[in-house]
C-alpha cells in the first residue's frame, strides 16, 4: 500500500529547487496542469508515463517551452531514486514498485488533488460517488454560476486547477469531481471540502479496491475528514451514502426520493424542504429518473448555500448535460444516436438503458471491471433488441447475452467504424444506436473521450454517405 504525505502546503514557494517527479502524464489534464505549476514554482521537474510519447503528443503540446525532462514508455528506477517528491497520478495502481523506491530514498508522496486543497484560497464543494457525479457536479456549477455565485469547476472531471489558484477570491467556490483514488490518497492531509456530495455508493472498480468495502472506504474520507464547520450532503436512499452519516463532526444534511423524512426531497417533479416546494424539475432538459436523482442532489447542495427557485430552475432549463454521457450526437433516417462513452460499468450502462424509451440497438465492450452483469442484462431484456460487442470483453459478454437473453441478435465488430456501421444497419426509425460500453476503454483507446469522440466521427462518416 502507498504511504502518502501528510504534508499540508502553504505556498507553491515551496517547492522551488525541489527535484520532482511526475509519474503519470496522461491525457486528461490533471498530469499536465501539475507539471506546469512546479515548473512556474521553480522546482527541476521530470515527467514519467509508460505510455509513448506518440501516445501522449495532446498533453505534451500543452507543455511546449518548459524545462521539464521526460522519460517516456518506461519507469527507470534511477528516475525514482533521485525525487524530493514524487507526484502520483491517480492511475497508478496501488502495487506499483516504483514509489516504494522513492519512499525509502526519503521522498515524500503527493497528489494533484491534494496539493490543490492545499494552496486553495477559496471553499471547496467536492462531488463524488459511483454513479452520476460529472454531471451532478456539472449541473451544481451551472446551478452556482446562475445565481450570480463565482464558481469554477474541475477535478476528475477536467482540466487541473492549479493554473487558476490565482485568480481565485474567498468568497468564490470551486466545486470539484473527486474519484474514489484520489479521495484516498489525499486523505492522510486531514484536508476535506467545506461541503461534500456524495450522491450514491454502489459497487465500481473493484479490479483496483478489491472489494465492495474498500471502495466505500476509500470515498468515506471526503465525510469522514470534515470538521464542525463543514457539511455533508448524503443520498438517504442509498445504504453506502447513509453509512456515512455517522463519520465525521460536519453537519449531515439528507435528500432522498424515498422518504418525506429527509431533510430536502423529491416528490414528483417538486424539490420539497422544511414542508414546501423549492424548486422544480418540470422544465429540466435532462432525460431519464437518473438525472432528475442527480438534479435532487445538485438541488440540495445549492440549498445549503442559499440559493433560491429562480436560479434553481433556470439553470435546470438550461444545463445541456456533460459530453460523452447519454449525449446526442445526431439523427439518421430516423435513427437517433447517442454517445455514452462515460458508462464503463454494467450498472451506468444499466441506468442509461433505463433512461431511454424507445427500442436500442446497443454497442458494448472494452476491458471489463470484474463487476457483476446482472443489472446490464435485466435492463437490456426491457429495451435492447440487438448488441455490437467490441474490445477485449467481446467473447465473455457474447456468452453472456447469448445465454440470458437468447432473443437478441448478438454481433461482433473489429472497430468503432464497424459498430456504428453494423448498428445503423440493425437499426429501424425510431430506434435508437447507443454507444454505452459498460466497460473501460483502456483495451483499444487511451481513455472514453477518445472513445466517444472515435464514435461521433464514425456517426459522421456514415451521415456524409447518405
Amino acid at each position: 500500500m502507498l504511504r502518502f504525505s501528510a504534508r499540508r502546503f502553504r505556498s507553491k514557494e515551496e517547492f522551488e529547487g525541489k527535484r520532482v517527479l511526475i509519474m503519470g502524464l496522461g491525457l486528461f489534464g490533471g498530469g499536465a496542469g501539475v507539471a506546469r505549476f512546479l515548473c512556474e514554482a521553480g522546482a527541476d521537474v521530470t515527467v514519467t508515463d509508460l505510455k509513448p510519447e506518440d501516445k501522449l503528443r495532446p498533453s505534451l503540446e500543452t507543455l511546449r517551452g518548459l524545462p521539464i525532462r521526460y522519460r517516456l514508455g518506461e519507469h527507470v528506477a534511477e528516475d525514482f531514486e533521485a525525487c524530493d517528491f514524487l507526484v502520483v497520478s491517480p492511475a497508478v495502481p496501488d502495487d506499483s514498485p516504483f514509489p516504494a523506491i522513492a519512499q525509502k530514498r526519503g521522498a515524500e508522496l503527493i497528489t494533484e488533488m491534494g496539493l490543490f486543497l492545499s494552496l486553495c484560497p477559496c471553499k471547496v464543494i467536492g462531488v463524488t460517488g459511483t454513479k452520476g457525479k460529472s454531471t451532478t457536479t456539472a449541473l451544481l456549477g451551472e446551478i452556482l454560476r446562475t445565481a450570480g455565485i463565482e464558481t469554477i469547476v474541475g477535478g476528475n472531471i477536467g482540466a487541473s486547477l492549479l493554473a487558476r489558484l490565482d485568480e481565485l477570491a474567498p468568497d468564490c467556490f470551486a466545486v470539484l469531481e473527486m474519484s474514489s483514488f484520489q479521495i484516498e490518497r489525499f486523505a492522510p492531509t486531514g484536508l476535506a471540502p467545506q461541503l461534500a456530495l456524495v450522491v450514491n455508493l454502489t459497487a465500481d472498480h473493484l479490479d483496483r479496491h478489491e472489494t465492495v468495502e474498500r471502495y466505500w472506504f476509500a470515498k468515506s474520507w471526503i465525510v469522514a475528514n470534515q470538521s464542525q464547520d463543514c457539511t455533508a450532503v448524503l443520498n438517504a436512499d442509498c445504504v453506502g451514502t447513509r453509512c456515512l452519516k455517522r463519520l465525521g463532526y460536519s453537519k449531515k444534511v439528507m435528500f432522498s426520493s424515498k422518504t418525506r423524512e429527509a431533510d430536502v426531497y423529491r416528490d414528483g417533479i417538486e424539490i420539497i424542504e422544511g414542508g414546501k416546494s423549492v424548486a422544480s424539475l418540470r422544465g429540466m432538459i435532462l432525460r431519464g429518473e437518473h438525472n432528475r436523482e442527480n438534479a435532487l442532489a445538485a438541488i440540495a447542495a445549492a440549498r445549503v448555500l442559499g440559493v433560491g427557485r429562480e436560479p434553481i430552475e433556470r439553470a435546470l432549463a438550461n444545463f445541456c448535460g456533460i459530453e460523452h454521457r447519454l449525449e446526442l450526437v445526431g439523427t439518421l433516417n430516423g435513427v437517433t444516436f447517442i454517445n455514452d462513452s462515460k458508462a464503463t460499468s454494467p450498472e451506468a450502462t444499466a441506468v442509461s438503458l433505463n433512461a431511454l424509451d424507445e427500442p436500442v440497438v446497443l454497442i458494448a465492450g472494452g476491458r471489463e471491471k470484474d463487476l457483476p452483469l446482472q443489472p446490464l442484462l435485466a435492463a437490456a431484456a426491457r429495451r435492447v433488441k440487438a448488441v455490437v460487442l467490441i474490445g477485449e470483453a467481446t467473447e465473455h459478454l457474447s456468452q453472456e447475452f447469448r445465454t440470458t437473453l437468447p432473443q437478441l441478435e448478438v454481433h461482433r465488430a473489429a472497430n468503432m467504424q464497424e459498430a456504428v456501421r453494423e448498428a445503423f444497419r440493425l437499426a429501424r426509425p425510431g430506434w435508437t444506436v447507443l454507444l454505452s460500453p459498460a466497460c473501460t476503454s483502456w483495451d483499444m483507446y487511451n481513455n472514453y473521450e477518445e472513445r466517444g469522440r472515435d464514435f461521433k466521427e464514425a456517426y459522421r462518416v456514415i451521415r456524409d454517405k447518405h
